[in-house]
Order: C-alpha cells, then sequence, then structure tokens
C-alpha cells in the first residue's frame, strides 16, 4: 500500500522523508487558494526605466516575434484597443435603475431601439454591439413582478416593457440556436459569439408567451374603457395618450407573433408558423393609422438604457471595430422581409414536384435584396433535417422522384420487376447510385441558401462530384443497353441524362453569376458571353436527345411513378420541355449580345485595353478554369475562341448587327410564349411572380438591345463603318444592367 500525506509525498521505499524536506522548502501551502497561481510583481518602474533610451517606434521583442503576432497584439492605453482602460462615459450606466417608471413614449422608443439591435445583430454585428448594449436585457429580472390586477401595480415598465424585453431574448435565443448548425458560416454572414453571457435559456418559453399575452390583454382593457378619449388615466394617475397605448399594442402583438412562428418553425409546425408571421407582418406594413410603421415618431429615447461601450467589459477575441445600427425604419421593414421570408418558407411542404422545388430554392437565392443569413438558414433546416426532406421524405426517394419527373424513365429502369431475382447486382448498382447521389443533390439545393460570393465557389466545387456520377451513370445505362436490347441507333441514357443537365445548369450559372458578382472587366464580355453560348447550346442538344430518345424509348413501358404528385405526373409536361424552351431563349439572348459586342470591336466603338501584367490567354485560362477538369461538354481552349473571332472577322460588320437583332427578335419571341403557361405549367407554384419577373426582364434586354441595334444601323457612322474611316467615332458603346443581372443593353453614348 502506497500512502500520500498532504504534500503530495509517498511513504513507499523509505524516501518520504527527503520527498516532504523537498517540498516543504518550496513553501507550498495546499490548504491556501491559488497556491499554485505565480506571484505578480509590480514592473511599471523597471519598464519606465528600460524605455527611457528608446526612440519612438522601438520595440523590444523576442526573435520568434512575426507578424502574426504582430496583428494579434493591442496598443495599451488606446481606447479603440484596450478594452481595459477606462474611458469617459464608461462608469454612467452602473446609475442607470432599470425598475424606474418611464412614460409611454420613452418605453416606444426603448422597444424600438432593441428592434434596431436585434436587426443590426441579424446583419452580421456581433451581439456585444447590439443586443447586449441594452442595459434592460441583462437586469430583466430586477424590475419587480406586478399583477396587472393590483390596483397599485399599473406601470408601464412592469406590465408592457419587461414581457417585451423577455420577448426579444427569446426570440434572439432561438434564431441562435438556428444559426449555431452552421447552415451558413460564421463571421462571414452571422456571429453567435455570446462573450459569456445568457439569453436566459432556463426560463420557459411558455412564461415569456404568458407574460406578452397578459400584457396585450391589459393594454386592450385600457384602450376599451378609454373609448373615443384622447388620453388614458391609469389608477395611479398618470395620462397615456391613446394612440400611444395602440402603438404599444402594436409592437407586443408584433413580438408574439414573431416569438410564436419562430417556436412553430423550429418545431416543423408550418402552417402555424405561417399564419403568426403572415400577422406581424401585418403589423409592420398594415394600412392602419395604428400600425408600426405609422407610429413611429412617437418613441422619445431614453438616456443611459443603453450603454454602447458595455462591450468593453465583455471577453472579446479582438477589439470591437465602430458599427452604426440601422435606422428603425429599415429595422422595421428588413423585419417585415425576414417574416415575409419565413412565411414562404413555411408553404414549402406543400411542395409535390421537385422540379418546383428547384426553382424555389433559385428565385429565393435571385431575391434582391439578397435575403438576411436568418432566413437563409430556416430555408436549409426546413428543407433537409434528420436525414429527411420537409420533415417527412426521405432523401433516397427524393432523389429518385427528380428522376423520374425529369426523364420520365420506364419502372424496370429503377427497380427490378416484383418477383424477379434477375440482375441482382445491377439493381444494387442503382441503388448504391441514387445513396451516392443524394449528397450532391441535396447540396445544390444548399448552395442557394449561401451568399451569392459563396455560391459560385460551392458550385465550382460541386462540378467535380457531378461529373464523377456522370461517369458512374453511364456505366449504369450501358448495363441495362445490353439488357433490355435497345436499338443501337438510338440508345437511351436515363441516369447520365439527368445528372448531365444538372452539371449543365450549374456551369450556366457560374457563369451568369460572374456578372452578377461583378467579376469580370468589360473587355472580358466577349469571352465570356461567347463560351455562355457554348453552354447553352450543349444544353439545349442535350435536351432534344432527352425528348426525341430518351423519352420515346420509355414509351409502351410501364411508367415509373413518383412517390409524390401522381394525380398531375402523367398529365403533365416534363419539367425538361419548359427547360428546353428557357434554354433557347437564353441562348438566343447571348448570342445577340455577344455578336453586338463583336460588331463594335470591329467598329472600334469598345476598345481593348493594354494589358501590362498578363495577356487575353492567360485570362481565358484563369475564367474557365472550373470547366477545363471536365470532360462532357468538351471544354473549349484560346484557339477555339480566336477561330471564331477570325470568322467573324469574314462577317461584314453589317451583317453582324442584322443577325444580333434578329437574336434579340427571335429570343423575344421564345421568351414572351412562357408567360402565357400557368404556374403548374412551368413548376413554379412556389414562386411564379419571380418567374415571370425574370422572364419578363430577359423581354426587355431583348427590346432595349433590338431598340438600339436599329438607332446604331441608321447612325450616320454607319458610313465610317463601310469605309473603315475610324477617325470619324466619336461615341463609345456602354453596358448597361439596368433589367438583369446577366444580359446589358448594350448602346452608343
Amino acid at each position: 500500500m502506497t500512502e500520500a500525506n498532504l504534500n503530495g509525498a509517498s511513504t513507499r521505499n523509505g524516501n518520504s522523508k527527503s520527498v516532504q524536506e523537498a517540498i516543504s522548502n518550496l513553501k507550498i501551502n495546499p490548504r491556501e487558494e491559488n497556491y499554485l497561481l505565480p506571484e505578480w510583481k509590480d514592473i511599471t518602474k523597471f519598464l519606465d526605466e528600460a524605455t527611457d533610451d528608446f526612440d519612438v517606434g522601438q520595440l523590444v521583442r523576442l526573435e520568434s516575434f512575426g507578424l502574426y503576432d504582430s496583428m494579434a497584439a493591442i496598443e495599451i492605453m488606446d481606447p479603440k484597443m484596450d478594452t481595459g482602460m477606462n474611458v469617459e462615459g464608461q462608469e454612467e450606466s452602473k446609475y442607470f435603475d432599470v425598475s424606474s417608471l418611464l412614460s409611454s413614449s420613452q418605453v416606444l422608443g426603448i422597444m424600438d431601439k432593441l428592434c434596431c439591435c436585434e436587426l443590426s445583430w441579424h446583419s452580421g454585428h456581433s451581439l456585444s454591439q447590439t443586443i447586449f448594449t441594452c442595459l434592460y436585457v441583462h437586469n430583466v429580472f430586477r424590475i419587480p413582478e406586478i399583477d396587472g390586477r393590483n390596483e397599485f401595480d399599473e406601470n408601464l415598465v412592469t406590465l408592457v416593457l419587461k414581457s417585451y424585453v423577455l420577448g426579444v431574448i427569446k426570440c434572439c435565443h432561438l434564431v441562435w440556436q438556428e444559426m449555431i448548425k452552421g447552415n451558413v458560416y460564421e463571421e462571414e454572414d452571422f456571429t453567435t459569439n455570446k462573450y459569456g453571457l445568457s439569453f436566459y435559456e432556463d426560463y420557459p418559453e411558455t412564461e415569456v408567451l404568458r407574460l406578452l399575452e397578459d400584457s396585450e390583454v391589459w393594454l386592450i382593457k385600457i384602450i376599451e374603457t378609454a373609448g373615443q378619449g384622447e388620453q388614458i388615466q391609469l389608477r395611479q394617475g398618470e395620462l397615456i395618450e391613446t394612440s400611444h397605448a395602440k402603438a404599444l399594442l402594436s409592437r407586443i402583438q408584433l413580438r408574439r407573433g414573431y416569438l410564436l412562428g419562430l417556436i412553430y418553425i423550429s418545431g416543423m409546425q408550418f402552417s402555424e408558423a405561417q399564419k403568426e408571421f403572415d400577422l406581424a407582418k401585418s403589423l409592420i406594413d398594415g394600412p392602419s393609422p395604428d400600425g408600426i410603421k405609422h407610429t413611429l415618431s412617437f418613441a422619445e429615447d431614453v438616456k443611459d438604457a443603453f450603454d454602447p461601450l458595455i462591450n468593453r467589459k465583455l471577453v472579446a477575441q479582438a477589439p470591437p471595430r465602430p458599427i452604426t445600427l440601422v435606422s428603425v425604419e429599415e429595422a422595421y421593414t428588413n423585419l417585415s422581409r425576414l417574416c415575409s421570408r419565413l412565411s414562404k418558407i413555411s408553404t414549402i411542404t406543400t411542395c409535390k414536384s421537385v422540379e418546383t422545388l428547384i426553382n424555389f430554392f433559385f428565385h429565393f437565392s435571385q431575391a434582391q435584396p439578397q435575403a438576411c443569413a436568418v432566413s437563409r438558414s430556416y430555408l436549409q433546416s426546413v428543407l433537409y433535417s434528420e436525414h429527411r426532406i420537409l420533415g417527412s421524405l426521405p432523401v433516397f426517394y427524393f432523389l429518385r422522384d427528380s428522376i423520374i419527373q425529369s426523364v420520365r424513365p420506364p419502372l424496370e429502369i429503377l427497380e427490378a420487376p416484383l418477383g424477379s431475382t434477375n440482375h441482382k447486382e445491377l439493381y444494387a448498382l442503382v441503388t448504391n447510385f441514387l445513396t451516392r447521389a443524394t449528397k450532391p443533390f441535396i447540396d445544390t439545393f444548399k448552395v442557394y441558401c449561401q451568399n451569392r460570393s459563396r455560391q459560385r465557389r460551392v458550385m465550382c466545387k460541386l462540378l467535380r462530384e457531378w461529373e464523377t456520377l456522370q461517369e458512374e451513370a453511364e456505366h449504369i445505362d450501358e448495363q441495362f443497353h445490353l439488357i433490355f436490347k435497345y436499338d443501337p441507333s438510338s440508345l437511351p441514357f436515363f441516369y447520365s441524362s439527368w445528372v448531365y443537365h444538372r452539371k449543365l445548369n450549374l456551369m450556366v450559372q457560374i457563369a451568369q453569376l460572374g456578372f452578377d458578382l461583378e467579376l469580370f472587366a468589360e473587355h472580358e464580355y466577349l469571352m465570356v458571353y461567347w463560351y455562355m453560348d457554348y453552354l447553352l447550346g450543349a444544353h439545349n442538344q442535350h435536351l432534344e436527345r432527352i425528348a426525341n430518345v430518351t423519352l420515346t424509348c420509355a414509351q409502351g413501358r410501364e411508367k415509373a411513378i413518383p412517390s409524390q404528385d401522381t394525380q398531375n405526373f402523367l398529365s403533365t409536361l416534363s419539367p425538361l420541355e419548359i427547360q428546353r424552351i428557357l434554354v433557347v431563349g437564353l441562348r438566343e439572348t447571348t448570342r445577340g449580345v455577344y455578336l453586338t459586342i463583336a460588331a463594335f470591336h470591329r467598329t472600334g466603338h469598345i476598345k481593348k485595353p493594354s494589358l501590362k501584367f498578363n495577356n487575353e490567354h492567360t485570362r481565358f485560362w484563369h475564367r474557365f478554369r472550373m470547366y477545363n477538369r471536365l470532360v462532357s461538354p468538351a471544354p473549349l481552349s484560346y484557339n477555339d475562341y480566336q477561330e471564331t473571332l477570325r470568322q467573324i472577322e469574314a462577317i461584314s460588320i453589317h451583317d453582324l448587327f442584322i443577325t444580333a437583332l434578329r437574336s434579340f427578335q427571335t429570343a423575344k419571341s421564345v421568351m414572351e410564349s412562357l408567360i402565357g403557361l400557368g404556374e403548374s405549367e412551368v413548376f413554379s407554384e412556389l414562386s411564379y411572380n419571380e418567374f415571370i419577373t425574370d422572364v419578363k426582364s430577359v423581354i426587355r434586354v431583348c427590346i432595349g438591345n433590338s431598340l438600339s441595334l436599329q438607332n446604331t444601323i441608321k447612325d450616320s457612322e454607319m458610313s465610317a463603318f463601310d469605309q473603315k474611316n475610324f477617325d470619324q467615332i466619336t461615341k463609345s458603346a456602354h453596358y448597361d444592367f439596368k433589367y438583369h443581372r446577366s444580359f446589358p443593353v448594350i448602346s452608343l453614348k
């Protein structure tokens, strides 16, 4: 046995005496707290003496001191960096009494500013500079518990403001719980650092809802008691304007509806969530004179209720940067948009078509202004959680439905006939393929929920996964060719056709996002639109093959039926037929743009800049390097681009303008054919308005460019084009993306 004394010395092998002496020489008393902490010494005098001979800017450092250390260092006694330094006004907040009485206008002021703080947090600022600057948030439970039925207890702080502050805290807690799932990326779109503080997680949401309801009931009661009077007298003798009481009521109802909506959507109760979010939005934007946007002028600021220097007392990794909170008008506008988006998100569970869902996600990502990180995160959670799509459908069947709705394969392609034991290995390959394809397919949805800059980067990575899937899909299709002995002249590729379609969609969207993000210089537009024309042409050719070969080969065989929307499936067009019309319209628009640019290059209205540090070949490689790793469609080279330009050189300038004009006119007529179709026919039940708006914007681009080209052809400078007398040219071409973010109207000015 080994015995241990208080000093930790062992009595084994007779060494206890020497060990105890060694430990006693350390003069450590284990019964004293913090006995292991080092002894602090005051070295201020030593530092003063050591730095007397220093020049400004000199530094004593270790040899290991590098760039990272200098960037992470702070300058002591600089109030912007040294959070331990006392600054003017830092001590004043200690004397603010949160239980003191406030007027109705002051309570409204605190409510509105809290909303500003909350929406500023949503926009990417830290909690320490937004929500946590409110002293009521930190001290809400110092406001005494008061029963509104007591005649001596009527005051707005205890009956209204306390419940509202708790409602804001619980809303922030629910949003924080959603954001820590990592659906959007922290520090880029949203900050979840709580700096060691609490959202009162142990305080039940039901109790907060009860307090909000009590506040609502009390406000309704005193408003009804006042009747048509302009003022309300409380039992303590305090007077409240009736209009102020109604403004307080609308804010309490807004907070209660918004909180209930967050609770419901977090609990996957979507129909209830939609009702609450719609109610919250109506309270903000409603036409009633008592609505929130009509009563913003009633608010009055309360001095010291918000302490902007409180972040200096919190544990932060870096000094805070100065921020400006959003205005009250902007805060409520953003909250209204958030409620509208969350309400729309709550409706997607009723969607039965995969294509409809894809179109909704695509148009959601294109919304202007861009959806906030909170709504984008909730959209991902609603789509996919606990290995279920929309809370009910397994991912495997969701992917299977997409293939069925797109290429309409016969049942024998997806599963073995009932009772058959033939070709087990092949159907096992199909199952493995569908299982492996679920990740890139779900990631394609999720990429639309990222911010626009990140979307393009993630899409470039997804292309590689779809390329690998296509190789596997082609192998499976070839195995089915051997089994079912299709006509060799028209072999159907059901699985690879579906994969190739998804991959081409991504490739086109990557190019379009480059214009949206303003990544391309104007002198690069010609090569980019030329490459887009190639991609859209490849996509159109692929969709034609699906319509002429794949769908035809499936005729006469038992059709596979999706797990959802079985009633309308056989009676509706394939979504790829609608996609083909859209692709033809976009290709003609793209071709018109790049031919117009090529013509203006010929006339001298667009001049190439002189590139000092790179050349056009290098730029071409960098712009399209994400496509160079793909097998199909075959990547184009810079030599292909130069060959196309040489072919264009052989066409007269006048013919180039005429060809471009015809392309725009064709695109206009094609896109107009989509406007007459219903929302179910274009698979946009959830985003029909956005779909029509996008189509009309392309039509406007076509009309604008057609008018511009007609004016250019009639321009007096056309004679200079034919005579090649470019010295007479006084105008230059201008790009205007006023109608569409990917296609400009090109005009001479």
